[in-house]
């Protein structure tokens, strides 16, 4: 009995520490999410163009991977170009971007401090019912 309940023990240990290892990205879009309202208000649009669209296969809850958009713009107050990535995200956008051949994406910028920003999916993933 005693190495069943050690067995049982250890495995336990493990999905613990990787669900925290998993939960790590979810905390990130939690704070990300909570300034989404405060940059669609004050941040400035721009439309970015969409670069890759891939799975970032280091993370992943169950079997899923998050699926993750890429966009470049260039900023208008300084001229330099950015890449954008979007929150994880548990749809496949691949087929969906193909489909209705999107090329940009919105994307609410600080121009202030460009790594604050918010990528609009929602357009996007509206696209998915119709």
């Amino acid at each position: 009995h005693c190495g069943i309940t050690f067995l049982i023990l250890f495995v336990i240990s493990i999905t613990f520490t990787s669900y925290e290892y998993n939960s790590i990205p979810s905390l990130k879009y939690s704070m990300q999410y909570n300034n989404k309202k405060k940059l669609k208000q004050t941040g400035t649009l721009i439309d970015a163009t969409i670069t890759r669209i891939y799975f970032n296969t280091k993370h992943k809850v169950g079997v899923l991977h998050p699926c993750v958009l890429e966009a470049r713009a260039t900023l208008p107050n300084s001229n330099k170009e950015y890449v954008f990535k979007s929150f994880y995200n548990w749809t496949n956008l691949q087929p969906i971007v193909k489909k209705h051949a999107i090329k940009t994406v919105h994307v609410y910028v600080d121009l202030d401090n460009p790594k604050k920003y918010f990528m609009d999916l929602e357009p996007i993933k509206k696209l998915i019912k119709h």
